[in-house]
């Protein structure tokens, strides 16, 4: 009995070591990357520390900086998100936004940030958060509340003099993805398919649909009304989200 209680003990001390012998590679790791990992010949870290610079030029290179570098180390996403949420330069806001949208679903950590300036009062930042939101994917799904939300802020119906579409577009399609497989933004999104909307609204919502899948089935009806749509874009838009929920 005292022979097997030893073994135990060797055995789990033995798991231990390999823990933190693991942890600390992991931690050698980071810090290897750290210092390995070089734009314009600072490393990482110090870019990350160059974001609390007073110097907003300086804070404004680090953003491009961290955005080229992308998501390699743990601290870059983080950084850039809070960079978003208080920076008081909106151009490094703007950027911030846009570094993170080039990350795609790589940029997780940084939805809560993400969710909270969905509703920023700068429109451009609100289109490049949903833009942002879009790439994520399913991965954004925790966001689909705000999405519906955004979608129904009369302050989206603009393309800031800037984009190829509304930022209510651009949230329809995120909102399209990042519901996939669920029901909850149907109602919503269904109600962007009428001929009182904009044409690009029309489109985007109807694509929005087709990306859910088979839980859109309730918005089919409507969808069928968009095959005699007078826009080509509009009822093939709606032609294909049918094919996707209904399977025909």
């Amino acid at each position: 009995m005292k022979m097997e209680r030893r073994r135990l003990l060797n055995f789990f001390l033995a798991l231990v070591g390999v823990a933190v012998l693991l942890l600390v590679s992991l931690l050698c790791l980071a810090n290897y990357l750290d210092a390995r990992v070089i734009y314009d010949g600072r490393p990482i870290r110090d870019w990350i520390q160059a974001l609390k610079s007073p110097d907003v030029e300086e804070r404004r290179r680090a953003i491009h900086a961290l955005g080229v570098i992308g998501p390699v180390v743990d601290a870059v996403v983080p950084a850039l998100a809070a960079v978003l949420l208080t920076d008081v330069d909106r151009r490094a806001r703007i950027e911030a936004a846009v570094a993170l949208l080039r990350m795609g679903p790589a940029a997780k950590p940084a939805l809560p940030a993400l969710i909270q300036a969905l509703a920023d009062r700068d429109p451009v930042i609100r289109m490049n958060v949903a833009t942002a939101l879009h790439r994520m994917g399913p991965a954004a799904r925790p966001a689909v509340p705000a999405l519906i939300r955004a979608l129904g802020d009369a302050r989206n119906d603009t393309d800031c003099k800037l984009f190829p579409c509304t930022i209510r577009v651009v949230v329809a399609v995120a909102l399209g993805h990042a519901s996939a497989g669920s029901a909850e933004a149907v109602p919503a999104l269904s109600e962007l398919l009428l001929p009182s909307e904009p044409e690009s609204t029309r489109e985007g919502a109807a694509r929005a649909l087709g990306e859910i899948g088979r839980e859109a089935t309730p918005a089919a009806p409507r969808l069928r009304t968009l095959l005699d749509d007078p826009s080509d874009r509009v009822h093939t838009a709606a032609a294909e989200a049918l094919k996707k929920i209904t399977g025909g």
